[in-house]
């Protein structure tokens, strides 16, 4: 072999660092990245960031000055948005692939936005589930209805309640709604929903809202009294419901005499009169 058989390959020589630099920049990306696609993330954020307020920071500290619901109507205004942004900008890089990037950057809209609606969806079968057993299983249901009836009674009577001893006849043929079973616990047998016997012939706005209105007790039709009723001789059961004047529902613990605050360990009588 000579030397014209010398490698052709070699002719060129060997690669320098210069030449290296430069297909490197030959190659270089020097597309933008689409603002659509960043927007659209950045929505997606904030109104992730907006959705634990609203379930969250709302029990804490500083965040209890403020309406958690409004945490949660920011949450729905920026979620649809950057998922808006976000097809928008798919279409537009697609469009304008030699000039524009930024894919990835829409896949973060498109998974918090399917987190956000499968937690709305967990939630709202929660409630769901909640209520159902609140009106088949427990008296909660019944009392809310009953306390409604109360309240739209006295607003169109001047004020003032029904007659202790009548209240379950007069709601009745005051309010078409209700029937014999709205005054009955759903499940056990022999339980009704029984009337504060300190509240007769008062107005309703003068009553403190910590007063109890209507509780749950053994008896019958027209049941009143007051804590004479929940004695542990009387009933059979660990705790009953009952409703203040503020529409607050408390569990009654039958051997402690009292209720207790989601917050605290400690009991609380029940104020039975205005």
């Amino acid at each position: 072999m000579d030397q014209r058989q010398v490698d052709h390959k070699g002719l060129r020589g060997p690669q320098t660092t210069e030449d290296s630099s430069a297909a490197l920049t030959r190659h270089k990306d020097t597309r933008k990245t689409s603002r659509l696609a960043i927007s659209s993330m950045i929505c997606s954020i904030i109104g992730l960031s907006f959705t634990v307020a609203h379930f969250e920071f709302g029990r804490y500290g500083f965040f209890q000055l403020f309406d958690s619901n409004a945490f949660g109507y920011v949450a729905i205004l920026f979620f649809p948005t950057a998922f808006a942004l976000a097809i928008v900008a798919c279409v537009v890089i697609t469009l304008r692939r030699k000039y524009l990037k930024g894919y990835s950057y829409t896949v973060v809209p498109f998974c918090l936005l399917l987190v956000w609606i499968s937690a709305l969806a967990l939630v709202g079968f929660r409630k769901i589930t909640h209520a159902y057993i609140e009106k088949k299983f427990t008296a909660k249901y019944n009392l809310r209805q009953l306390g409604r009836a109360m309240s739209e009674y006295s607003e169109d009577h001047d004020g003032y309640l029904p007659v202790a001893n009548q209240w379950c006849d007069i709601l009745m043929k005051y309010d078409g709604n209700l029937s014999e079973s709205s005054f009955k616990h759903p499940v056990k047998e022999g339980s009704s929903i029984a009337f504060n016997k300190n509240l007769d012939g008062l107005r309703l706005a003068d009553v403190p809202g910590k007063t109890v209105l209507l509780f749950e007790a053994e008896g019958g039709w027209n049941l009143t009294g007051g804590p004479e009723l929940l004695k542990k001789e009387r009933i059979n059961r660990d705790f009953v419901d009952v409703l203040l004047v503020n529409k607050d529902i408390k569990s009654y613990w039958i051997k402690d005499e009292g209720f207790r605050e989601h917050s605290e360990d400690n009991f609380k009588p029940l104020r039975w009169k205005p």
